[in-house]
């Protein structure tokens, strides 16, 4: 949704009142998404963190991986800034792949080549 925000191009000044209130209905769905979106995650790390035993892991590493993961959710919710999108998700990626190293699983995103409108 950041990448939204930041290609939506705001009308010029004068611009018909019908063009200015698309801009604004456009970019208001936009922020309502983008925050619904970073506490959507802050949900799945919640659910991840309590309900997960986290075997044969350091207790203190993964509780710092999940508060650095929810302080970057919590940004996204409070800005339009990519550089905090995409440290969100090279966290939860980080976090995916300490989950799935527990299970002895090698993590790879196959959407991975998609992120950020490539």
């Amino acid at each position: 949704m950041v990448l939204r925000m930041q290609n939506l191009e705001a009308p010029q000044p004068g611009a018909p009142a019908g063009e200015r209130q698309t801009f604004a209905n456009t970019f208001s769905r936009y922020v309502t998404v983008k925050e619904e979106h970073a506490e959507k995650c802050k949900e799945e790390l919640r659910i991840l963190w309590a309900d997960y035993a986290w075997p044969n892991t350091d207790a203190n590493e993964i509780a710092g991986k999940f508060n650095s993961a929810m302080k970057l959710a919590g940004q996204c919710k409070q800005t339009v800034n990519m550089d905090n999108a995409e440290a969100l998700v090279a966290a939860c990626d980080d976090i995916a792949s300490a989950f799935w190293s527990t299970k002895n699983v090698d993590y790879s995103d196959p959407n991975a080549a998609a992120r950020y409108g490539a």
